[in-house]
């Protein structure tokens, strides 16, 4: 037995993920809602890739992040005050953080609305969790 009428829900790679796969099973999906997903053109990943390829390893902006924490108070406590997080609600923060150090185990979009939000960044779940609630809420 297959999953079907589905409301897929994704932000930023979570959301190309999501596409991906209503593209490759669309029956099985009622909604897809994607929260600033990284979609772009087949052209713009080819400059991506290329541009990645020239960039040195001791250069990229994630090679600088700190990746190990004692805990997830340590991380929330590091984080909070910082920008973009400064700008999430704490609760949102909290569940990143505590969620985060768990450890891990051809594109179409039809029928599809676009929402601007121009007072929120790219962290919409996180800044307001409530207002996704709501837009989940209304795809069932």
């Amino acid at each position: 037995m297959y999953l079907t009428r589905l409301v897929g829900v994704g932000h930023s790679l979570g959301g190309h993920l999501i596409a991906r796969a209503a593209a490759h099973a669309p029956e099985r999906f009622k909604h897809l809602i994607l929260i600033d997903p990284v979609i772009m053109s087949p052209d713009r990943y080819a400059q991506v890739q290329q541009s990645s390829l020239d960039l040195k390893t001791q250069d990229h902006p994630v090679s600088r992040r700190k990746n190990q924490w004692r805990d997830a108070r340590e991380m929330y406590e590091r984080f909070k005050g910082r920008a973009p997080f400064d700008t999430w609600q704490p609760a949102a923060l909290r569940d990143d953080c505590d969620y985060a150090l768990r450890p891990a185990d051809e594109e179409a979009l039809p029928n599809c609305q676009e929402v601007y939000l121009p007072n929120l960044n790219h962290f919409i779940p996180m800044q307001d969790p409530a207002l996704v609630a709501c837009y989940i809420q209304a795809a069932q």
